[in-house]
Parts: structure tokens; sequence; C-alpha cells
């Protein structure tokens, strides 16, 4: 495998400088949250539910749809095949969050538990997607390194090399990028966790809330796969960085006008 060459210290530190992002990052966040009233239980429903509505009935569901002759003009059609991604992942993420907020029945005030919620959610996202991916990647470098890459994992075919090459020969810094895209997504998944908790928290009053949640996810992930498209990678997380400020300022904004009405209700009680 010398023709591989050898996998970078700098490559392999930049991978466990995001890795360390996705694992230490929600747990840093659920201990912050914590303090400030919220519950571990929280933070575990939060990632055991990305685990079940994306993972298993979102991808289900893509299986079905995708797979099917519809499927192939949503895949041919960039347009389409973004506004589906991001109404799909708004749907199931969203309906996922309200579900969770109706089990653990957080009170009006208690907004750190819908942050402590985010942090699992995001969090196991950020395991799934991109932590375990660098986890293979550092051990797949190591064995690139030992020159023991065909013993651990067989013999290798054409395409198989062309990709560990390219691994090989990518720049240090192309893998900060998962560490950065988890850090803004994370973000994203607090901010969106607000939103909804808030949406509960009105009740039956609070459908067109949870519906701006559902379409300001599928906006953002809609952009997301637009911007993927046509730019290149730090456009792309600019991008998302834009769509997480914007979202953090919507939570922030309704979160105010329902702290005054919070007030108004335990001044009159």
């Amino acid at each position: 495998m010398s023709e591989l060459g050898t996998m970078p210290m700098a490559s392999m530190v930049c991978m466990a400088i995001s890795m360390a992002i996705c694992f230490l990052l929600p747990l840093g966040l659920a201990i912050f949250f914590r303090r400030q009233g919220g519950r571990w239980r929280d933070f575990f429903l939060g990632a055991a539910v990305f685990f079940l509505f994306v993972l298993v009935l979102e991808q289900g569901v893509h299986a079905l749809v995708l797979g099917s002759p519809l499927g192939q003009t949503i895949s041919g059609n960039l347009i389409l095949y973004a506004l589906y991604g991001g109404v799909m992942a708004g749907l199931f993420e969203e309906v996922g969050r309200l579900v969770a907020f109706r089990f653990l029945r957080p009170a009006p005030g208690q907004t750190a538990r819908a942050l402590m919620y985010g942090a699992g959610h995001g969090g196991m996202e950020a395991v799934m997607v991109v932590g375990l991916t660098y986890i293979s990647n550092l051990l797949v470098s190591s064995w690139i390194n030992a020159g023991t890459l065909e013993q651990n994992v067989g013999a290798l075919d054409e395409a198989t090399l062309q990709t560990v090459a390219q691994m090989v020969a990518a720049p240090a810094t192309t893998y900060l990028w998962g560490g950065v895209e988890r850090i803004i997504a994370i973000g994203i998944h607090l901010a969106l966790s607000v939103l909804v908790y808030l949406a509960y928290c009105r009740g039956r009053q609070g459908v067109t809330l949870f519906v701006g949640a559902i379409l300001l996810h599928a906006a953002v992930d809609a952009c997301t796969i637009l911007a993927s498209a046509f730019l290149p990678v730090a456009g792309i997380e600019l991008v998302a960085l834009a769509c997480a400020l914007g979202l953090g300022l919507v939570a922030w904004k309704v979160y105010q006008q329902e702290s005054k009405n919070w007030c108004g209700i335990a001044q009159k009680s």
C-alpha cells in the first residue's frame, strides 16, 4: 500500500478535533443546561427521538419514496429534491420534538429543558453523521500509516483505492469542516427546539407556530441542499450559519413575547 502514501499527521489531528466536537460539544451543552434547570431525561429523549424519527422512520419513508418511479423524478430535479428533503426533515424532526415535549411535559418558563432536549437531538445527529465517520477515518488512517490496511479490510477494489487516495491527498483543513458543520447544526436544533417548546406551551393556539417551525426547518434544509450544488464547502457553511443565526433570532423574539405572557399569568395568579 506504499503507493497510497501516508496520512499526514495534520489531517489526523483535524479529524480528531471534529470528532471531539461531535462528542464533547453536546455533552458540554447538556452539563450547562442542566445547571440552568434542564434534566438528563430531556437530553436522552432528544437523542432517542432523533434516532427513531430520523434514522428509522424518515429513512424508511425515503426508501419507499425515492425507490419508486416518483423518487426518480424527485432525484432528477434539484429543486424538487431540495424541497422534498427539506419538507421530510421538517415534518419528522419537528413532529418528533412535539411528541417528546408532550411526553416530558415541561412547564412554561422551563426553556432550559427545551435546550437540553435540543442538545440531545443535535448531539445524536452529530455523533451518528460525523462522529462515528471520523472514528472510522482515524482508524483507516492509522492502518494506512502502518501499512496494514489490506490486512484489516481485505483486498481493495479500484474505486476504494481511489477513495483512500483522495483521503490522503485532501488538505488537512478539509477534515475540520465536519466539526464546523456540526456546531452550526446543533445551533439550529437548539433554536428549533425552543420554537416547538413554545408552540407546545401555547396549546391549541400553538399550531401556527408549530407549522412555522416545520416550514423554517424545511427552508433551512432546502437552502443547504441547493447551496451544496453550487458552492464550495465554505460557502455552504456560510449559508448554514446565516440560517442558524436567523433561526436563533426568530426563537429569541418569540421567546421574549412568550415570557411577557408568562409573567402576566403569574401576576394574575
